[in-house]
Order: C-alpha cells, then sequence, then structure tokens
C-alpha cells in the first residue's frame, strides 16, 4: 500500500508547479507513508487486545515479559523498517545472519553494534528490518538533521521514532559535506544504552553521496573498545533505483524504478581490550582551555593511532561485504 493516487499527485506536482511546492507535496506524501505505519500499529494493537487469552497473559512471568519488550525493538519502528523496504525495494534479501546468530547462541550476554557502510538513506530502515526481533536497535544520526529545514524527511523519521530511540552525533556541514566533530560526550550516552540492554545502530563512515565508500570513522571501534561490544560489519548492495536515495528526486527516482537490494552481514570484530579513557581526558581539557602535558598526549596519540588501524581493519570487512566499485 504506497498510495498510488497520492504518488501520482506528487509527480503531476512535479510537473506543474515551483521546486518548493513539488517539495512540500512530497512531504505531504512521506507524512501520508507515516500516518499509515500508525494505523497499522494501531490495528495490531487492537487485534492483539481483542483476541488474547488474558488468563494466558496473565500467566506469562513478568521475567518473560520484560525479556521479550528489552530484546525486540519497538513495534512502531520495526514496522516503519518494514513500510520502507515494502516501499522503495522490489526485493530484498539478507545474507550472512547466521554467523551472528551461532554467536549469540555460544554467548548470549555478548553486547553488540551494529555498524554499516552508509551509502543509502536505506541503511537505517534495512537494519530495522532484519535486526528488528533480535535486537532493540537504538538509532544514530547527524546532528544536523535535526537542525536543518533540508532534512525534514529525516527529522520526522527520528520524531516517529522518538528520542529515547534516537541519540545525534555531532556533525558540521560545509560546501563540502557533512563531516563528523568526534566528541566523547556522545559515546557516553551511547555507552549507557547499551547498559541498558540496547544495541546501537551507527553508520561506519559519513554519508557518501556518489555511492563509495568513505575511509571509516574511530567512532565505532571507539565505542567498542569502550563497552566491550562486539561490532557487527553490514552493507547494502542496491540495484536500480537512487545511488544514495538522499533527497526529493532521488526519492521519486526509486519510488519509479523500486530497487533490488542486499543486505549482507560479516564476521563480527572484536577490537582488543584497551583503555580509551585517555581520549576523553585530553578532549576535555582542550575544550576547557586547559594544557595537555607532555605524557598524556603521547598516550593520547598512541590511543588515537591504534583505533585509526582497528578502524581501517574494521573497514576492510566492510568493504569486502560490497560490490568492487562501491569501495575505497
Amino acid at each position: 500500500m504506497v498510495g498510488p493516487q497520492v504518488l501520482v499527485l506528487v509527480i503531476w506536482v512535479r510537473i506543474l508547479v515551483p521546486e518548493q511546492i513539488y517539495k512540500i507535496a512530497f512531504l505531504c506524501y512521506f507524512y501520508y507513508i507515516i500516518k499509515q505505519i500508525y494505523f497499522f500499529e494501531y490495528m495490531l494493537s487492537f487485534f492483539k487486545e481483542a483476541f488474547t487469552d488474558k488468563s494466558l497473559e496473565k500467566n506469562q512471568s513478568e521475567v518473560e515479559a520484560r525479556i521479550e519488550k528489552d530484546v525486540k525493538t519497538p513495534d512502531k519502528l520495526r514496522l516503519y523498517g518494514d513500510k520502507v523496504i515494502d516501499l522503495f525495494c522490489r526485493d530484498f534479501k539478507v545474507e550472512g545472519k547466521e554467523k551472528i546468530e551461532e554467536l549469540r547462541k555460544q554467548n548470549p550476554d555478548q553486547k553488540f553494534v551494529i555498524s554499516a557502510a552508509h551509502l543509502n538513506n536505506l541503511d537505517v530502515p534495512a537494519a530495522l528490518k532484519v535486526w528488528g526481533n533480535d535486537f532493540n536497535v537504538h538509532l544514530t544520526g547527524e546532528s544536523v538533521l535535526l537542525e536543518k529545514m533540508k532534512y525534514l524527511g529525516q527529522r520526522l523519521m527520528i520524531n516517529f521514532a522518538g528520542k529515547d530511540n534516537f541519540t545525534p552525533l555531532e556533525y558540521k556541514e560545509n560546501e563540502n559535506g557533512k563531516h563528523g566533530s568526534f566528541n566523547p560526550d556522545n559515546f557516553n550516552k551511547l555507552g549507557e544504552v547499551i547498559e541498558k540492554g540496547k544495541t546501537p545502530w551507527i553508520a561506519a563512515h559519513p554519508f557518501a553521496l556518489d555511492g563509495k565508500m568513505k575511509r571509516p570513522s574511530i567512532g565505532p571501534v571507539y565505542l567498542a573498545a569502550k563497552t566491550g561490544a562486539m561490532l557487527i560489519p553490514t552493507a547494502l548492495e542496491v540495484r536500480g533505483g537512487s545511488v544514495n536515495l538522499e533527497g526529493v528526486l532521488e526519492n521519486i527516482k526509486t519510488l519509479m524504478d523500486r530497487s533490488s537490494v542486499t543486505y549482507r552481514i560479516g564476521a563480527p570484530f572484536s577490537v582488543p581490550s584497551t583503555d580509551v579513557s585517555i581520549i576523553e581526558k585530553v578532549l576535555q581539557n582542550r575544550k576547557k582551555g586547559e594544557e595537555v602535558n607532555s605524557e598524556d598526549f603521547k598516550k593520547f596519540k598512541s590511543v588515537v593511532d591504534f583505533l585509526r588501524k582497528q578502524s581501517d581493519e574494521f573497514g576492510k570487512q566492510i568493504a569486502m561485504l560490497l560490490p568492487e566499485d562501491k569501495r575505497r
């Protein structure tokens, strides 16, 4: 159900009216999809309420109920992922998930961070669809998505997800695009999220408009070293439709020529145990305008070099999940 009448209206508006009004029309269409998801969520809740045996529900232990709630991603987010993939993809396949399932059987207490080659805006919906029943997925994204009107579509998605399910990562934007600005406070919050039993999703590198992977950031490996979590490398191979699904025109392009998508999952990546606290200490000192002594700076540089090497190794694992023409 993609609302064909609404889609025809959007295309008709594109032909007859200026760009800005067309963008408003597209956002109205996006809003229609979000409302549809809320409707499905309501109906799902209604039928559960109407047809569930209350006596059986009462017999379910509080522990079992809490585990089920904590392990799974909230229904509205899982439904969002399903509907967006259905909307933009003609077919969707998953490869490599059995590696993670086997590891979880062997070590059910192992913590994870899902990290992706960030080449297409289907990355997040795909992760929600694939992992929604396995993990309580917690989303991250660029802070500029909350600051600028041109990212209104992404802001609607974030608001839909709810602030409890999203952590903004500090980013700056200029004429050359968006660039991460490493802030340890962001990762302290994600550490708290992991302690609560959630599994963060984080891009391995800044968004790539050209569809080719960039050099990975140190953020994912820093978070893994800080929390003891293992990284799950993931990547999308998208055939047909938009290269990046960024912006109104690229969305329309994919609606008209829906993509064939393969979601690939690599072997879990473990960062060797190391103390990364010196990074936060030095950056906090700099932020306060305090001098950093030579010993601390030497430790800082050593840990950054270590994390950079780890992020490059992790990047190689992600790159192997992509077609050759999409690698760095």
